[in-house]
């Protein structure tokens, strides 16, 4: 239920998205983290341990994108390209990663250019 809430509040763009996952991170640390140190869980409950760490990366990308956070833009797409792969996701992977590696020469290249896009 919290998470069909944190989808909802989260399309609304509602300042609840905060709140509602700090709930199901901690739901999960105290739920499903002790559970993280097991041997030979299965596929399944590896992909559920990795999902927390997917969305939150995800929300770093949104939130970087909405508050104008330049840096924080570029961190958190090398973060989330990793996804792009393991979704099998490749013209997104490979346009994404020709997209960061533009996007980083503008500090050498086009200083005034990444100047107005940091500030």
């Amino acid at each position: 239920m919290q998470c069909i809430d944190l989808k909802d509040k989260l399309h609304e763009r509602q300042p609840e998205v905060v709140e509602i996952f700090g709930e199901i991170q901690a739901w999960y640390t105290e739920n499903v983290k002790p559970l993280e140190d097991k041997q030979d869980i299965g596929e399944f409950a590896e992909f559920l341990l990795k999902y927390p760490e997917q969305v939150e990366s995800i929300l770093n990308f949104i939130s970087s994108c909405r508050t104008g956070n330049w840096e924080g833009y570029l961190s958190s797409l090398e973060n989330i390209i990793k996804y792009f792969f393991a979704r099998d996701l490749l013209k997104y992977a490979r346009l994404m990663l020709v997209h960061l590696a533009q996007m980083n020469a503008l500090e050498t290249e086009y200083p005034e250019t990444w100047n107005a896009l940091k500030s």
